[in-house]
């Protein structure tokens, strides 16, 4: 699959969460992102000069302009459907790609009791244990989530769907 059949391919199952997606699929949309952020974020900036030239402050990109608001509301739910189906092609369930979500809310939840814990007790030693521990495990998920997404998919039919029709195994 090359990058123009696996963008037409994402957008096509735009909200698609059902199945498997290749590797290929995966990275080749990502790559599709990452020149389109930047590509949108050059615009949004130029749009700024031109808008307001007496600027002088106003960088070449801008990730918060209109067009990149744009465009991430448009390739948003395409993004996370393949995702979702990538890690069905590792035999993994989708909501598993929420556990940076679940670790970082966690962790705000932590630090809220934690702040209540050491006003009464005084004590904050074993809470900032805790708290190291909580921190590196919301370091480490997101880099084993990683790690997922680039693994080979099953090599043959799983419980998400048959394997995708690709070469990149």
């Amino acid at each position: 699959m090359g990058p123009g059949d696996a963008i037409a391919s994402c957008f096509g199952k735009y909200i698609e969460v059902r199945g498997r997606a290749s590797r290929m699929e995966f990275w080749w949309f990502v790559g599709f992102l990452v020149m389109g952020s930047t590509a949108v974020a050059l615009l949004d900036g130029q749009l700024i000069r031109w808008v307001f030239p007496e600027r002088p402050y106003v960088t070449g990109i801008r990730r918060d302009g209109f067009l990149s608001f744009l465009f991430c509301l448009l390739v948003a739910p395409p993004t996370l459907a393949v995702a979702w189906r990538r890690m069905h092609d590792t035999g993994r369930s989708g909501f598993e790609l929420f556990l940076p979500l679940i670790m970082a809310t966690g962790l705000a939840i932590f630090t809220i009791f934690a702040g209540i814990l050491v006003a009464r007790l005084g004590s904050v030693t074993m809470l900032r244990f805790l708290g190291h521990v909580a921190i590196t495990g919301c370091a480490l998920v997101p880099i084993v989530l990683l790690w997922w997404l680039v693994q080979p998919g099953e090599p043959f039919t799983n419980s998400y769907g048959p394997q995708p029709e690709e070469l990149d195994r």
